[in-house]
This record gives C-alpha cells, sequence and structure tokens, in this order.
C-alpha cells in the first residue's frame, strides 16, 4: 500500500495495522481530513523536509504510523469492530489531542 501512488484516507486507516509503523502519512492542510482524502504513506526519510512526492501533490507530513496504528488499536480494544468513519474519528481525535478517543462512557 505504501507503493508512493495516492491513495485514499479511507483506505490507509481500514489497512492501517499492515502498514510498516516506520512509515508516515502525507495530507492537505488545505482541506479538512475525510475518508476520501488523498494522502500518500511514504517510507520514512532523512531527509529535512517534505519529500519531493508529496511536495509535488501538495501534501505535508502529519504522524508517523506507528501513532496512528496505536490510535486504531486503542479504538479496536475498546469497540472490536471499527467502521470505517470510527476509524477516521479516532485517528482525528488522536492528531488533534495527542490522546486515545474513549468511545463510549466508561463506568465509575
Amino acid at each position: 500500500m505504501s507503493d508512493g501512488s495516492l491513495q485514499k484516507l479511507g483506505e490507509v486507516l481500514e489497512a492501517v495495522e499492515g502498514l510498516d509503523p516506520t512509515s508516515c502519512l502525507y495530507l492537505s492542510f488545505e482541506a479538512e481530513w475525510r475518508l476520501d482524502s488523498d494522502c500518500l504513506v511514504l517510507p520514512e526519510s532523512d531527509v529535512d523536509g517534505v519529500p519531493s512526492l508529496a511536495a509535488r501533490h501538495g501534501l505535508n507530513y502529519v504522524t508517523g504510523m506507528d501513532a496512528i496504528q496505536d490510535a486504531i488499536a486503542n479504538a479496536c480494544q475498546q469497540l472490536q469492530v471499527l467502521s470505517a468513519q470510527q476509524r477516521l474519528e479516532a485517528f482525528l481525535y488522536y492528531y488533534d489531542n495527542d490522546a486515545f478517543m474513549t468511545l463510549w462512557p466508561r463506568d465509575p
């Protein structure tokens, strides 16, 4: 899945468990992130700045795949099976808050 071609964010989130945890996610900062947002998954690079392939598509570094895998794994521990929308919400919550999402109220 990380062959350097544009993908949809929903496809990446659906397959996240099988992706290289050292790879990185690139998205546009110019639009709201949705399941149909174009993105790239690229290997981690020693080069400073945005890789040329991502820059050509107007994409910026978002986070490492390991962080996304952790956010999705945490959500899966809570609900077992996640819809595509729930995967997106778990990712967005983690990105915005640097914390895992609680998908249901816990008993006190």
